[in-house]
Order: structure tokens, then sequence, then C-alpha cells
């Protein structure tokens, strides 16, 4: 999908390690030549990151996104198709032997959106020397409902949590080390 007709202008950017922790934010203004000839933004992206300290194999990385309409005639959502790609994604380099996993076992990748519940365990040979790993995210119960559609991929594309504007996202080389609790 080519993303057309909007420039993204940094505001800001600060990190900053505090007692070991890295916190990364910035504020991301939205534009358009099709919304007042980008003259004004249209939409304001509040980004927060932070970086926890690696604990064993696990490293947790916390997104949190707001989005803020400047206009009352913005509406966000997903697209207009049976897939509805919209919310949180990641991409990842995804080795061959790549499997899914949410509240209820094993998932096999459709072309819509899955209801798996709010985490999903993504691994396979991931580590070098083809060692297994993986990535879980986990939506927050704080975010707005439904928290438990994801649109999952194979191969060459990324990972989609439908309609969520933040989420956190629990890195690890052995999922097991990994808690959805912070």
């Amino acid at each position: 999908m080519e993303l057309k007709n909007f420039q993204q202008k940094v505001a800001n950017l600060e990190f900053k390690l505090q007692k070991g922790i890295g916190l990364l934010n910035t504020t991301v203004e939205w534009k358009s030549p099709l919304w007042k000839n980008d003259s004004e933004a249209y939409l304001k992206e509040d980004t927060k990151i932070t970086i926890y300290p690696k604990s064993g194999n696990c490293r947790c990385i916390d997104f949190e996104i707001h989005l803020k309409a400047l206009t009352d005639r913005l509406s966000i959502g997903g697209s207009d198709d049976e897939k509805g790609y919209s919310g949180f994604s990641v991409r990842l380099k995804l080795p061959a032997d790549v499997t899914f996993s949410g509240a209820n076992g094993l998932i096999e990748p459709v072309n819509t959106a899955i209801e798996a519940g709010n985490s999903m365990n993504i691994n396979g040979a991931f580590l070098n020397g083809g060692e297994r790993g993986g990535v879980v995210i986990w939506s927050d119960p704080s975010n707005p409902a439904p928290s438990n559609s994801w649109i999952l991929r194979k191969a060459a594309s990324m990972q989609y949590v439908c309609c969520k504007l933040r989420k956190k996202a629990y890195y690890s080389s052995s999922n097991a080390d990994c808690k959805a609790d912070r």
C-alpha cells in the first residue's frame, strides 16, 4: 500500500536516560497538500517509548501513542475492506518457521482479522544461528475496545493489532521469561 499526500513533521524529539530506563518522547505534526495547502497540521501525534533494562532474556518496550485530531473533519479508522487494517503494527523480519499463538493456543494466519485475546506470541528462529526467540505483543486493557483482533502474516508484511491506539510490546529471546503484567 502506497501512502500519498501527507507529510510528517517532527516538532519535538527528546531522549533521556533515567535510572537505566530509556525514555523517547516525540511530537509529530501530520500535514497534507490536500488540507489547507499544507499550511496547518490536521493531526498531532504524541508518542512515548519507554525502554526498560534487559532482565534475563527479556527486554520490555512500552509504546504509548496518542493521536489528536486538529479538525472536526478528521476520522481515524481502519481500511474500508474485509481486512480492516488499522492500529498499532509491528514490522519484523520473520523466520521461515514463524508461529503465532494467542489466548487459545496456536493460530494460523488468514486474510482477515483473527480474534485471539489481548496478546500475541510470535515465535521462531529469530536469533543468531537459527536459535528460537520471539516477540510478545500485549494490548493494555485500558485500550479502546476491541483489543483482541489481530491481522497476521507469515511473510513480507506487518503484524497488526486492529483499532488500537496504545500498545505494549515485549521483546524476548525466550518468551517464557516475559510477563504481560507490566
